[in-house]
């Protein structure tokens, strides 16, 4: 979605797929909701109704009793981590 005040978003892992929509920004927080949702159906939703894609692999990294969540992004963001 292009719309400034949500963002509706598919993802798509190896084993399971979610829907999840974020409301507007105010302040630090914000409205979200995720669902899992069949695979096949975030497929068929990605191909028929996506504007854009982005690509990422999330490493989750425990250090000194923290998780850290580091993202390495492909296509048009390739090299942002």
């Amino acid at each position: 979605s292009t719309d400034p005040n949500k963002t509706i978003r598919v993802r798509l892992t190896d084993e399971k797929a979610f829907l999840t929509i974020k409301g507007k920004s105010i302040g630090a927080s914000r409205a979200e909701f995720e669902y899992e949702i069949p695979q096949t159906d975030a497929k068929e939703l990605l191909d028929n109704f996506a504007e854009s894609e982005l690509s990422k692999t999330r490493y989750k990294i425990e250090f000194e009793g923290k998780i850290w969540e580091v993202d390495v992004f492909y296509g048009d963001n390739e090299g942002l981590i």
